[in-house]
């Protein structure tokens, strides 16, 4: 379980780091910041079932930013995710 909360905020940090990103992109990054860090949060409570969607939820954001415009950092971030 820590293992995957590490990965969670690696990859939480990676979609941080983003830079010059259009709207959609910023949209999706706010979107898989927001669920990467509610997983943290419910794998620290150890609610290990919604960590999975939270997660989930994350990598799609993730994955969709990647389409739009894929940089190291997003790709390091579905890497994590």
């Amino acid at each position: 379980m820590k293992r995957i909360l590490v990965a969670l905020s690696m990859a939480a940090t990676f979609v941080l780091a983003g830079t010059d990103l259009g709207y959609a992109q910023e949209d999706h990054i706010a979107q898989a910041r927001e669920h990467a860090s509610a997983a943290v949060e419910h794998g620290k409570m150890g609610h290990a079932d919604v960590l999975v969607q939270h997660a989930e939820q994350a990598l799609q954001h993730a994955q969709s930013t990647e389409k739009e415009k894929s940089t190291p950092d997003v790709q390091q971030a579905v890497k994590h995710l």
